[in-house]
């Protein structure tokens, strides 16, 4: 009995220990200025009785600011890694992601957040030695069949390995090195592969207070809209199988100096990038910008003078030099998040120019197979022109619901007049939406729509101007073991539709499966025309370790 009596009073003591441990960390997050005015002899008396002991970790008094309303809240749920700070409201999602044809990337800082805040330290015995790196593996495979009898190809398949290693050197030194390999194979009617070993983020960062700077290759994301955002123009896309992979996937980490000082909610960003990275498809593959097959050029109307030299050419694909840079000045709040930016970039698809000799002769009178054969060099260049980059975003909570909007003033855009000489114009690119939650219950719902417009464009053979609406339905099953999705754009003021249904099952632990289909068609000048014929039945399979 007198055992018993004992044990009764251990565990007494030691539950008074925990009550008392969870009432002063409360107490701190609830008034930090009050409980920085505790004493530890003061705690250590609190406790005596409970025969217990309580270790009290000193935390910083700028930690990672909150929001009370709701719709700040979703936009900070699901941070992409560990000890990194997210904002209140970024870009589209329902749990702090920013959802594009299928998949969603959060972030600005390299891999992740658009904001620098100071995390809570752990103890020590938690840290790490310096330089230990947390090792990390991704693993996708996906195969598809292409019903279209016109398509090049019947089957197409996927298969992506990532690997990372992210550490702390110090207290102010972080790094982080990973590499991506993978393979695209087409089979059937037309055989194509390509197996590349890319460079992803590699980078060393260093942090000071509210200033960081950040050296290596990384991933920047400027704006907020949902998948087309027209203020970030510093970063590059793998188009190699165009949007057939998720957004996060298919952005591309460029080599750059990234310097962030944070004042309070403001923050300045600046951004220059040195190498001007590209990952288009292969000239061979059946997602290439240039169909010989037809003679056409992606976003562009069938020409007459120019179909005989795109069904003959040979064409100087080479990208090099820098890729640009910019600033960025954003604010965070409770009312709304904006930001302005200026940028002097270099564009991110190519504009193929026809070879001076051939136009010349072409506009001479010459039949395009002379031309072709009087002239030295390549038929068409891929060119990446600069132009400036002027434009800002906004995000405003309202209720459950976030409204968005993101504009640029685009300048010096290449275009090809009726003659196939090389024009410039200027262009507007201005996205609005909204997401909301119909029935506040899993369903979420992003809906937006753009205009792309070129005022002062005469007598070209590119679109003037372009209005459309894309945006993401989904919703999740048996507590988030399937979920179920629609990615969606279309043209309005021509026929472009695009098309992405996906169901996907999570409840394997690190495991995902799923069935997609990409349906494209449109008119011949858009993108869901000149690929209407890769329509694709796709099944898939990930893993992260």
């Amino acid at each position: 009995m007198k055992n018993k009596k004992i044990i009764r009073s251990n565990a007494k003591a030691k539950l008074t220990t925990l009550l008392t441990s969870c009432a002063v960390v409360s107490l701190y997050i609830a008034t930090p200025a009050q409980a920085q005015n505790i004493s530890k002899p003061a705690i250590d008396a609190l406790l005596a009785d409970g025969g217990g002991q309580v270790k009290i970790y000193t935390f910083p008094e700028n930690n990672a600011q909150t929001s009370s309303n709701p719709a700040s809240a979703s936009a900070n749920v699901n941070n992409q890694e560990q000890n990194k700070p997210v904002q209140n409201i970024e870009p589209a999602s329902g749990n702090g992601q920013s959802f594009s044809f299928g998949q969603s990337i959060t972030a600005e800082e390299p891999g992740v957040t658009d904001s620098e805040e100071t995390p809570m330290m752990p103890p020590e015995e938690d840290k790490k030695p310096c330089c230990e790196p947390d090792l990390s593996a991704k693993f996708e495979l996906k195969g598809g069949y292409l019903p279209d009898s016109d398509s090049r190809s019947d089957f197409t398949g996927y298969a992506k390995t990532s690997l990372s290693a992210t550490g702390q050197i110090n207290d102010n030194l972080d790094f982080k090195a990973s590499l991506d390999i993978d393979h695209i194979q087409e089979t059937g009617g037309h055989d194509f592969s390509e197996t590349d070993v890319r460079y992803d983020e590699n980078y060393l960062r260093y942090k000071n207070g509210n200033f960081s700077t950040t050296l290596g290759a990384q991933r920047v994301i400027w704006g907020r809209v949902d998948d087309i955002k027209p203020t970030d123009q510093l970063g590059p896309q793998d188009l190699r199988t165009f949007i057939t992979n998720d957004y996060e996937e298919r952005r591309m980490a460029v080599p750059a100096l990234r310097s962030e000082y944070t004042m309070g909610d403001y923050k300045l960003d600046g951004l220059f990038v040195a190498d001007l990275r590209q990952a288009l498809p292969d000239q061979d593959s059946l997602w290439s910008f240039i169909d010989k097959d037809n003679g056409k050029i992606l976003g562009v109307k069938t020409d007459p003078a120019l179909t005989p030299l795109i069904q003959n050419a040979t064409i100087d694909d080479d990208v090099s030099g820098i890729g640009g840079g910019g600033i960025r000045f954003s604010k965070t709040g409770d009312s709304a998040d904006w930001a302005v930016t200026a940028q002097r970039a270099r564009r991110n698809t190519p504009f193929y120019a026809v070879n001076p000799q051939i136009l010349s002769a072409i506009q001479a009178g010459t039949p395009p197979a002379a031309a072709l054969a009087g002239a030295s060099g390549k038929t068409l260049e891929a060119r990446y022109d600069w132009g400036w980059v002027m434009g800002g975003d906004i995000a405003i909570p309202i209720g459950s619901t976030i409204l968005r909007a993101e504009g640029a003033w685009i300048t010096d855009v290449p275009l090809h007049t009726t003659a196939l000489n090389k024009t410039e114009a200027d262009m507007a690119h201005i996205v609005a939406g909204a997401e909301f939650y119909p029935g506040d219950g899993d369903l979420r719902i992003i809906a937006q729509a753009a205009a792309v417009i070129y005022p002062d464009a005469d007598n070209v053979i590119e679109r003037t101007e372009t209005y459309s609406i894309n945006g993401t339905i989904h919703n999740e099953f048996d507590q988030g073991r399937w979920n179920a999705e629609l990615d969606y754009a279309a043209g309005l003021n021509r026929k472009d539709i695009y098309l992405n249904p996906k169901i996907s099952y999570k409840g394997l632990n690190s495991h995902e499966l799923f069935v997609e289909y990409h349906f494209f068609d449109g008119n011949e000048e858009t993108a869901g025309g000149f690929y209407k014929n890769n329509s694709a039945l796709m099944l898939g399979w990930k893993y992260q370790l």
